[in-house]
């Protein structure tokens, strides 16, 4: 908009409501790569529907995990996932972690489905799916060939799993799911 008369123009079109502009950002989506959407759909679950808050080093290992691999990949960067969920999530107050950036972005997660939002299905998620993918995410992440190997002396026990974030959380819920 580069007049006065469009900005007053624009303020006469009513707002759509919030859960048409997460559709529309999820449409928008639709146009990136494939790579960029499923580290999106990643992040949302991870988001929306842990038994936990993840913290971001969690996260960002989490999302780039393949089931069934045996090697583990690099970490997604941060500001990667902030930039394509730009709008859907936020830093949490505390700073530890990423959350909703409203709470009817969960709620629009919770309505949607493949059957009343054919033209995003992709992106449609539910508990019992996400609750799947974190299990599967969590055993293959535990079976990756770095833990294939002799456990350390207790004194030196922590320092064994420091370049490894998601590993507590991996251990500790997979069952859970």
């Amino acid at each position: 908009m580069t007049s006065d008369d469009e900005y007053c123009k624009a303020l006469d079109i009513p707002a759509p409501t919030l859960f048409a502009i997460y559709e529309r950002l999820l449409l928008r989506l639709q146009s990136r790569p494939k790579s960029t959407q499923a580290l999106v759909k990643s992040v949302l679950i991870w988001i929306l529907f842990p038994p936990r808050s993840l913290s971001m080093k969690e996260l960002c290992e989490a999302v780039t995990i393949p089931t069934g691999s045996k090697e583990k990949p690099s970490p997604v960067a941060l500001n990667q996932i902030r930039k394509f969920c730009s709008s859907l999530i936020r830093e949490a107050a505390n700073g530890n972690h990423l959350e909703a950036a409203h709470f009817t972005v969960k709620e629009f997660f919770n309505t949607i489905t493949k059957e009343s939002h054919p033209h995003i299905s992709y992106f449609c998620l539910s508990k019992e799916e996400a609750y799947l993918e974190f299990s599967k995410v969590c055993l293959t992440y535990l079976n990756f060939k770095d833990f294939q190997k002799h456990i350390p002396p207790f004194e030196s026990l922590l320092d064994a799993f420091e370049g490894y974030p998601f590993y507590g959380y991996a251990a500790y819920f997979w069952i859970s799911h």
